[in-house]
């Protein structure tokens, strides 16, 4: 069975004339659409629905399918997406004797998208055959619990309530239970869904947690603003001959006896004597510093105050906060939204990096950035081989990889020209991902990283890497 996109496309607008063929950084919105899902591996085919001829014109020059016209009656602007669904699954079981594993929503009206991220929702819906369907959600810029509407008698009323509270309405935002909302970044829905239940929701909705910078254009303010995002910037070399590291003790002095590469010491911070961090700090040398900082510890103003002046007078590269939560790490993130976001207020007016080290998945610590919804927050990710990765795992890596502060790489048992051979690729989908970050070679064994010449090292990796630097 198939993965089929639908990129429905109406030629009528009524916040943009023609909305769905204004050009962004030269090319219509419908085209960005097309080109997301041309270029998901996980899709086999992208149909374009549309009741306009200029539309569906454009659409075939870009390499999509646009079998049949969309009925007038199915894009009017009160039309909704089930609808075009309908019609579109009637078709490719009548004509051609189809019918698809998954529909994957990709609206034109959302170019600030990155395709592996399609690639993501399709896995999801595949890991889990009992949901319905599957919809993009990332955090809400104002709570629900603080919407009113008119009643008949012209007074108003909550929209939501919170029974847990009175007048929760008057309460800090942050107090209240985080809230999120459909974006419209992808939408996936099983056919069974759209045929037998009748709507594009069903009774079982995964919610894909993200972190995209997304943006629905539907006024010209938004498409200014969907042009100006940074997911178009030019890919960087993900080494920049400055953000390659051994791991250190303390001191590092056991890392600098094995490798010329310059050593990352991580200095742990005790809430209770930050005194004793500085002087830790400053024995380690000349080595590039982290602060590490247990989140399990209340970090209370002052704390925050004394860790933010170490990181600065000992110009650590970044916070770390490891968390170390047993249990679902989804509801870990909600249960400590408030708690990070207040840290990462803190440490960004502070001027200060703030890391959180959570040994997950490169997928489940995506989704959680989405949760956390603090744009500020970085994390650790951790590769055991980068030649041993996954098709799925580099998606993964690549998603995340603008929202890394710090890499490590653990291909102890690799010879050195096996591990640069192995390296090119890797570093490929860091540099699509927009990958800032550094990449530190954890606690490797003595032959591994017998490298005489750094320079060396780094000029190889680089010629290899696919990215100029």
């Amino acid at each position: 069975m198939s993965v089929v996109a639908v990129v429905p496309a109406r030629g009528g607008s009524k916040g943009i004339h023609r909305k769905n063929l204004r050009l962004l950084n030269g090319f219509p919105l419908i085209v960005h659409a097309i080109h997301h899902a041309q270029q998901a591996r996980l899709i086999d085919r992208v149909i374009v629905s549309t009741e306009d001829e200029e539309i569906a014109h454009v659409a075939r020059n870009a390499g999509a399918e646009v079998p049949f016209l969309r009925p007038a009656e199915l894009a009017t602007d009160d039309a909704v997406d089930l609808g075009a669904f309908q019609h579109v699954l009637h078709y490719l079981k009548s004509e051609e004797g189809v019918v698809p594993e998954l529909l994957v929503q990709v609206r034109a009206t959302s170019p600030v998208r990155r395709p592996v991220f399609l690639d993501l929702s399709v896995r999801r819906m595949r890991d889990r055959p009992e949901v319905d369907s599957l919809r993009s959600i990332s955090t809400s810029a104002q709570t629900p619990y603080k919407m009113w509407h008119y009643t008949e008698d012209g007074l108003i009323d909550p929209v939501v309530r919170y029974a847990e509270v009175p007048d929760w309405f008057d309460m800090p935002r942050q107090a209240l239970p985080p809230a999120f909302i459909q974006d419209g970044l992808v939408d996936v829905v099983r056919p069974r869904t759209v045929l037998e239940l009748k709507t594009m929701a069903g009774e079982k909705l995964l919610g894909l947690f993200h972190a995209e910078p997304a943006i629905d254009v539907d006024d010209v303010e938004a498409l200014t603003r969907a042009g100006a995002s940074s997911i178009w910037d030019k890919p960087v070399s993900a080494l920049r001959g400055d953000n390659l590291f051994a791991m250190g003790g303390e001191t590092g002095s056991e890392a600098v006896a094995v490798t010329t590469l310059p050593v990352l010491a991580e200095i742990g911070v005790d809430v209770d004597d930050v005194a004793d961090a500085e002087i830790r700090a400053r024995a380690a040398g000349a080595g590039e510093l982290v602060l590490r900082c247990d989140l399990d510890t209340s970090l209370s103003d002052t704390t925050l105050r004394s860790l933010s002046a170490l990181a600065k007078e000992a110009n650590a590269r970044r916070v770390m906060l490891p968390v170390r939560d047993s249990g679902d790490p989804r509801q870990v993130a909600l249960g400590r939204r408030k708690e990070l976001r207040r840290i990462a207020d803190y440490m960004t007016g502070q001027g200060v990096e703030l890391c959180l080290d959570w040994d997950l998945r490169p997928e489940v610590l995506y989704e959680l950035l989405g949760i956390i919804g603090h744009a500020s927050i970085n994390v650790a990710a951790c590769v055991e081989s980068c030649g041993a990765l996954s098709v799925d795992e580099l998606d993964d890596l690549e998603l995340l990889a603008h929202r890394i502060g710090v890499l490590y790489v653990r291909d102890a048992d690799s010879e050195p020209e096996t591990w640069i051979s192995q390296m090119p690729l890797f570093l490929k989908r860091l540099s699509d991902g927009h990958f800032e970050g550094d990449i530190v070679m954890a606690a490797p064994r003595r032959r591994a990283v017998q490298i005489d010449d750094r320079a060396g090292l780094l000029t190889s990796l680089l010629a290899t890497s696919g990215v100029s630097n």
